[in-house]
């Protein structure tokens, strides 16, 4: 009886979605990881059940929203849920991702809300290919699920210039800001962001004592072939204060689908 009144109340959920301009999608990574006993606490040789690293390896529900229009205008509304299942630590923890409000017209778009910082979606996240690896190279102060951004992007031919602002603090007009540009050039697509923080004072104790750090950050990639992709990037810190000594980092990739 109870399968019975879910199903009802899921088919109604979904016809009115369907009327109101509603999309709802979602994917799982799930894996199968065997640990030898060096890499375990207790010393046993062990079967693990996880989701993969970073947010594109949890389980996704997206829910979003639009207003209508032609071309996509409008007002528009973005959620997501992240549920990562940990099998080593024996549990299973549910968050909210990125979500935000909207408006797009043809010139601009903006957003308002939780979301991926500028560096991270441009270039951190192309070191990210593999499901089960993290970001390897592009560690900027403001990364993942950020909250309180404002972001307005617009397209100038070829090129895509977006800038985000992160409004949070009281002793702070701001505490981070992204500008950057994305060209498309065919087979090549090149993205270049720079993020600033504002000068917040951390405590080097909490484990981000980085984020007194501006981040510079490029990012190409080059379809090879419609199935080989060819992937670079490279990042500059200036910090005044940083948990890793890095002035740059680097990383080059090779993804077959």
């Amino acid at each position: 009886m109870k399968t019975f009144s879910k199903q009802i109340l899921l088919a109604a959920i979904l016809a009115s979605s369907a009327n109101a301009n509603v999309a709802v999608r979602g994917d799982t990574t799930i894996g199968l990881k065997y640990n030898f006993n060096k890499s375990t606490a207790n010393k046993e040789n062990q079967f693990e059940v996880t989701g993969g690293n970073q947010n594109q390896g949890f389980t996704h529900v997206v829910f979003a929203a639009a207003e209508g229009g032609q071309g996509g205008q409008g007002a528009y509304v973005m959620m997501e849920t992240l549920t990562d299942i940990d099998g080593d630590n024996g549990g299973v923890s549910f968050n909210m991702g990125q979500e935000f409000v909207g408006y797009r017209t043809k010139l601009f778009d903006v957003r308002l809300g939780q979301m991926d910082s500028l560096v991270y979606n441009w270039v951190g996240s192309l070191n990210e290919k593999m499901l089960y690896a993290d970001n390897i190279a592009v560690v900027p102060a403001s990364d993942q699920d950020v909250s309180n951004i404002l972001r307005l992007t617009t397209q100038l031919g070829p090129v895509r210039v977006a800038a985000d602002v992160r409004l949070k603090g009281d002793e702070h007009d701001y505490e981070a800001y992204d500008i950057g540009a994305q060209f498309n050039l065919g087979k090549a697509n090149i993205s270049v962001v720079h993020q600033t923080e504002a000068d917040i004072n951390t405590d080097a104790g909490s484990g981000k004592a980085f984020e007194d750090r501006d981040t510079t950050a490029l990012g190409v990639t080059y379809d090879v072939s419609k199935n080989l992709n060819l992937m670079a990037t490279y990042a500059n810190y200036d910090a005044e204060r940083s948990t890793n000594g890095e002035d740059n980092s680097y990383s080059l990739g090779l993804t077959y689908k």
